[in-house]
């Protein structure tokens, strides 16, 4: 069994995130996203080992390219899926998305 899935088996994303915060902002700040925020189960102290991240973010249209592979980063940084949405790709019936975003 991989560490990737074994972390993942037994600690639960918003921990895994919470301890490698900065290396996440890192790569975060290096695709030229800003204002990264987390919603959805980590977001409500929610989540279980089986959850996902989730992380809403302002891309930069000049630096996309970019920021195409940050979920792969991510994901192996942090032992979990993780899914990157862009507040460009945000439209009026995924408000509840932004409402419940908070920094990270």
């Amino acid at each position: 069994m991989s560490t990737v899935v074994a972390e993942k088996a037994a600690v639960r994303p918003s921990l895994s995130l919470r301890r490698h915060r900065s290396a996440v902002l890192r790569l975060i700040e290096e695709t030229g996203a800003q204002n990264p925020r987390v919603f959805g189960s980590v977001a409500r102290g929610e989540d279980t080992p089986d959850s996902n991240i989730d992380i809403l973010v302002r891309v930069n249209p000049a630096r996309a390219w970019d920021f195409v592979d940050l979920p792969n980063r991510l994901c192996h940084l942090l032992g979990t899926r993780v899914d990157v949405v862009s507040e460009g790709g945000i439209t009026a019936k995924h408000a509840a998305i932004v409402a419940e975003a908070i920094p990270l």
